[in-house]
Order: C-alpha cells, then structure tokens, then sequence
C-alpha cells in the first residue's frame, strides 16, 4: 500500500498539518493486487471513502460486505466502536482510492454505513453534490454540518461557491488540471484551506477536477 497524507498520519507528521477545521485527514491511498487493509478499529469520525480507480472489497462488524468501485462513495459514521477491513478485488491492477476523515459533531453517536455509486465524469463542467447533514441533492449524509462536492471544471467556466455558514472553511483538493483560486494557482494533488471568506471563485486553466469539502471551522463547536 502507498498513500500520501494530507495531514498528519501515520508516520507522517507536520505540527502546521494536523487538521483543517473538522477536516481530519485527507490521504490517497494506492492498494497493491490482492492487498490490503486488515480488520482495524475506529471511534467518533466521520469516514468518507472515494473510489477512483478498481474495486475495493469492504466488510465491517456491522455485517455489511460491498464491492466500491470506480465512482463509488462510502460513509461511516463510527460511533463508539466500529471495525472494518478491505481488500484490492484484483489480484492484477492496483486500485487508488481518497479517503476523508471529519470529526463528527458530537462524541457517541449512532453507527452507521451508506453506500452510493456514482459517476465521477472529467471535463463534464458538473458540481456533483457526494455528502451532506442532510442527504439533500441524493447525497449521502454524515453527522456533522458538512458538504462535499466533486467539481469536474471545463475551460472558461468558472464557478463561485458560497459557504453554507460564516464559520465554516472550504478545502479544495486537486485531482486533476490547473485552477486559480484565491490569488493562488493550484495543479494536481495540491490543496488549499480557505476560510473567514463568504464566496470562493475558482478559474480552471484549462479542465480541472476537484474535490471541494465544506467543513466548521470549530471542533465539536
């Protein structure tokens, strides 16, 4: 397994890179054919899970088993005790996924586990509503008071997003193509935190693939 950490993670560790707002971790994770993540425990987060390459096996100890594939979005709420594993369903290709952890609004909720498949479609110039409070737009929800979008950005069609709350941040992180945001231009894998602003332009330079997540700014408030 190859993953690289947004924030601090595993060994990877960054004293200016602990966490942006309830945004915890942002990792992309690249799984070897036939390998793995083996049964591992979890506790008051929020976990988001993107497929965007290959199918990954997921079974949990709430009994689910499912399949992600490319386009896929999982959600887990862990409560107070949640275990999982997953497995490269190819014994041939590697798979890739981006996994996204936020802490949830309170301590000890309710466990729970949606899955949904989309179509994540490049050089579409779509905003593809993935997770919400609220399951609003056929997004899958998750307990905090955050939004998550795939923004798939065709040249000249720029777009302002406006966040749902004046405390909330936006993090934009980069799959694919050039953006201008913020005074800032950004290519792929980079990220950039924005916050105490009440709309955010971002400018493709050509076609540009991104995974915007609206998050509060204060942990459990």
């Amino acid at each position: 397994m190859y993953a690289k950490h947004t924030f601090c993670f595993a060994d990877y560790y960054d004293a200016e890179r602990i966490h942006f707002g309830t945004l915890r971790v942002v990792n992309d994770i690249t799984i070897a054919p036939g390998k793995g993540l083996s049964d591992h425990p979890h506790s008051d987060m929020e976990l988001v899970v993107l497929g965007m390459k290959g199918d990954l096996i997921h079974r949990d100890s709430l009994g689910n088993e499912t399949i992600l594939h490319e386009g896929s979005v999982q959600a887990i709420s862990a409560g107070t005790y949640y275990t999982h594993a997953e497995t490269n369903n190819s014994q041939t290709e590697s798979l890739r996924i981006l996994q996204f952890w936020i802490f949830p609004r309170a301590q000890r909720l309710q466990t729970r586990y949606s899955y949904r498949q989309l179509v994540f479609r490049e050089n579409a110039d779509e905003v593809l509503p993935l997770i919400s409070p609220d399951e609003a737009n056929d997004t899958i929800s998750i307990q905090q008071d955050a939004w998550m979008n795939m923004l798939s950005l065709c040249e000249g069609n720029s777009i302002t997003y406006v966040p749902h709350a004046p405390d909330h941040g936006v993090y934009l992180h980069m799959l694919s193509g050039e953006i201008e945001t913020e005074g800032q231009r950004l290519k792929a894998e980079d990220g950039i935190g924005i916050w105490e602003t009440d709309s955010i332009h971002i400018q493709p330079i050509g076609n540009a693939q991104i995974v915007l997540v609206e998050v509060p700014m204060n942990v459990y408030g």
